[in-house]
């Protein structure tokens, strides 16, 4: 199949065999380097701690400092599910489209950005994200299992748009 990798990769192990790769050579740019993942690594499990605690105005300070020390799609799909706890849907939407734009196979953090774009009444910018994220599934069989929520939050768009063509509200 065209999507090959494997699915339950420890992100902390990979960054480390490339930064292993990129810093061959240089043990001090490595040290460096590791540092920032590891502190980026605490920050990002502090930040989920709080989070299953709903903790959230702490997890937020954890999730912006791990930002800080690794950019990570997953962190920012965390932080994105703290602002929305918050209220702040907006700041969620942003960073939730950085993290599917940098890891496009972040499924989870797709739905959940295209259940926040539904909310805002952002239906267009939502059928687009669930077609092409139900593109790259068809792809990509091993993610099959997020075909269903994804294609629910198609068929919403679609009748939400479908309801406002009619002048009804959704």
């Amino acid at each position: 199949h065209a999507c090959q990798f494997p699915f339950a990769f420890d992100l902390l192990r990979l960054q480390t065999l490339e930064l292993s790769t990129a810093f061959a050579g240089d043990d001090q740019g490595f040290a460096g380097a590791m540092r920032e993942l590891y502190r980026w690594y605490l920050w990002n499990a502090l930040g989920d701690v709080y989070q299953r605690q709903g903790a959230w105005r702490p997890a937020l300070g954890s999730y912006q400092a791990a930002l800080a020390a690794g950019d990570f799609a997953s962190t920012r799909h965390s932080l994105a599910q703290t602002l929305t706890q918050l209220g702040r849907a907006e700041e969620a939407i942003a960073e939730l489209q950085i993290a599917v734009s940098r890891e496009p196979f972040q499924f989870e953090a797709r739905a959940d950005l295209a259940m926040l774009l539904l909310g805002a009444e952002r239906h267009g910018e939502c059928r687009a994200l669930c077609a092409e994220s139900l593109r790259l599934i068809a792809v990509c069989p091993p993610f099959e299992n997020q075909a269903p929520r994804l294609s629910r939050l198609l068929q919403r768009a679609e009748a939400a748009d479908a309801l406002l063509a009619t002048g009804i509200e959704a």
